[in-house]
This record gives structure tokens, sequence and C-alpha cells, in this order.
């Protein structure tokens, strides 16, 4: 999950939008899987954003709220990836 999530990123970075959603959602499976709750939020956030990018708002709109469920329990940094992946979203970060 943690390597998948970070070439994820990555692939976000670099505008390979599809092959970055088609890591998030095999990185989403083993998260979820291993019960890892900032590399479950960084794969959401993921394909939060390429939902966006694809205009289907609804999709976007289901993986934001599970970023938004996950980034008080998850690393401080993740919430703030997932920040930049997704301005506008009211994502509050662990401890406050």
């Amino acid at each position: 999950a943690y390597v998948l999530t970070r070439a994820a990123l990555i692939d976000c970075e670099r505008g390979r939008t599809k092959q970055a959603m088609e890591r998030a959602t095999e990185a989403l499976a083993y998260a979820r899987l291993l019960e890892r709750a900032t590399e479950t939020l960084l794969a959401s956030a993921v394909l939060a954003y390429g939902h966006l990018g694809r205009g289907d708002a609804a999709s976007a709109a289901q993986f934001a709220a599970e970023v938004t469920r996950l980034t008080p329990g998850a690393a401080v940094w993740a919430g703030e990836i997932a920040a930049g992946l997704l301005p506008g979203q009211p994502l509050k970060a662990a401890g406050g």
C-alpha cells in the first residue's frame, strides 16, 4: 500500500491521472485490508482528485468524504498532501 500510494502521488504530479487512479485503487484495497489509515487517506485523496479531473463529482465527493473521515486519525503530513490535492475541501488535521 505504501509504495503504491507514493507512486500514485508521483503520477498525479506528472499528470498521469489514469495510472494514478489504477495504483490508488490497488493501494486502497491493501490499505483497508491492513487497516492503515494514512495509506487509505492518501489512496482516497488520489481517487477523489482523479474523479474530479474526469468531471465525476459524485465519485469524487465519496472519496473526499473518506479523506475527511480519516484525516483526524492519520499522519498530519498525509492530511496536508490530501489538502493539496483537494483544495477547498474542509479537511481537519490530526489533533486540530
